[in-house]
């Protein structure tokens, strides 16, 4: 019973803060905490040319593809949670990591699952 106890005690302690750092959201999600959170940063990790094509209103362009992307995320407020989104999902969630490696572990890490595709399917988006 002590070694499993102790076993549980290690995994949760290895796990839980990673656990805690992320969540995948629903467009509906997204779109509450954008409108209600104003302390969430909205990081949109698509290419400068997809951004301007259409974005969500608001959100910050940090091109995942960048040789220096981790370099530019460094520069954002760690202290204050992050929305993640890109074209389907995909390059946002595998961003989460990036942000991990600079320092983004105290407040919620969340991706936009469907990205951009399904957001524009229901909500609105600008263009530059």
């Amino acid at each position: 019973m002590k070694r499993f106890i102790t076993s549980l005690i290690t995994f949760c302690g290895l796990c839980v803060p990673s656990c805690l750092a992320q969540y995948n959201i629903t467009i509906d999600e997204a779109y509450e905490k954008i409108t209600k959170d104003k302390k969430i940063q909205l990081i949109d990790v698509r290419t400068p040319s997809e951004f301007a094509s259409g974005h969500i209103e608001g959100a910050k362009n940090i091109d995942f593809k960048s040789p220096d992307f981790e370099k530019q995320i460094a520069k954002l407020k760690k202290r204050k949670p992050v929305l993640l989104y890109c074209r389907s999902g995909n390059r946002s969630l595998q961003a989460i990591k990036n942000f991990r490696n600079v320092g983004f572990n105290k407040k919620p890490i969340y991706n936009m699952v469907g990205g951009i595709l399904a957001w524009q399917k229901k909500y609105p988006v600008v263009k530059d």
